[in-house]
């Protein structure tokens, strides 16, 4: 039934010792397995057949022997690992060849790496970290290292923005918050987000150093002088109200209200409210005082909480009735000369 390919059901025990002779021969060499405890009955029957280099016998089908497949466990084990090695060898110069081209020579070192298959997790050293690390063959060859260090410093320049994007935020926000031009940052040399750079202030022409990127957008500018002047009556003046938390912040300022609120609470962590902006500061003063003095205010309530912050003391709780009660106060200032909303409610 069928073709009998391979098939000696029809062979004579010498013609199938014949075969598996010259099969032999041919595939692994002039004595290697020898036949004589082999005895024939079927193609697909085993019998014995002598491994001469494990000095053994195995059993196995001449269907099987002439496919391919010896059988004697020692070399099918030599077999498999001598393929491994093979594998091992390209593997690893394709893993050495690939880390000197993108990495640099002897960055990453591949002694303890045994590669199974592409996918299998092997170790890796990282000669700069000084660390071994897991990875697969594929991964490493797709960039995706593994080195926790190495792995760091990449995010990090990948995040890393140009100090020319970093200086027009800045500068945008010195025109929104202070006068246009009031702080420079020429002279700066920018080594990162969170370290201190050096800025100009035109006003007291005063250089600083002693904010960062981060703290200067949050509003905690650096120039000694502009902190210790503090509120100047003399010049123009903003009444501000904004929330932080649970509470109703007011004050008053000479700069622009949403740079006191990001010194006092920080970018984000507050929401202005409303602003009142008047060329004379001493009515904006004398306007914050009578919010202060005010019977049907507590105005010191986040002290009276235990909470303390920058300006604490100017706070209500944060309810619809205290803000009606000061702008109600504000609005009893509106006709004085010179006021006028900035921003209203």
């Amino acid at each position: 039934m069928g073709g009998n390919k391979r098939h000696f059901n029809s062979d004579s025990q010498e013609e199938a010792i014949a075969k598996l002779v010259a099969y032999s021969t041919k595939e692994y060499g002039l004595g290697t397995y020898t036949f004589e405890k082999f005895v024939y009955v079927k193609s697909n029957i085993k019998s014995d057949v002598y491994c001469t280099i494990h000095n053994c016998y195995f059993p196995i089908s001449s269907n099987k022997f002439l496919g391919g497949r010896v059988g004697c466990k020692e070399c099918v084990k030599e077999k498999k690992s001598k393929a491994r090695r093979k594998d091992q060898s390209g593997a690893i110069a394709e893993m050495v060849a690939f880390s000197t081209k993108e990495y640099g020579f002897n960055v990453y070192t591949f002694e303890k790496f045994v590669y199974m298959n592409t996918h299998k997790t092997s170790l890796i050293y990282c000669t700069i970290h000084k660390c071994y690390f897991k990875s697969t063959h594929a991964n490493f060859l797709n960039k995706k290292i593994g080195c926790k260090d190495c792995e760091f410093i990449k995010r990090s320049k990948a995040k890393r923005r140009p100090w020319e994007d970093i200086k027009e935020e800045l500068d945008n926000y010195v025109n929104e918050n202070y006068d246009s031009g009031s702080i420079t940052f020429e002279t700066s040399v920018y080594k990162g987000y969170h370290a201190p750079i050096e800025a100009l202030c035109n006003i007291h022409d005063n250089y600083f150093d002693s904010t960062s990127p981060a703290n200067f957008l949050q509003g905690f500018v650096g120039c000694s002088e502009c902190f210790s002047t503090g509120f100047d009556p003399s010049k123009p003046a903003y009444l501000y109200i904004y929330k932080v938390g649970k509470y109703w912040k007011f004050g008053i300022t000479n700069r622009k209200p949403k740079a006191r609120m990001g010194q006092a609470c920080g970018a984000g962590n507050g929401e202005m409210i409303y602003t009142l902006y008047s060329k004379d500061g001493k009515l904006i003063q004398e306007l914050e005082k009578a919010i202060k003095k005010s019977r049907r205010l507590i105005t010191n309530q986040a002290q009276r909480d235990g909470k303390k912050f920058d300006g604490y003391t100017e706070t209500v709780k944060a309810t619809v009735k205290n803000l009606n009660v000061i702008r109600q106060i504000i609005k009893g200032f509106l006709g004085k000369a010179g006021l006028a909303e900035a921003s209203p409610v």
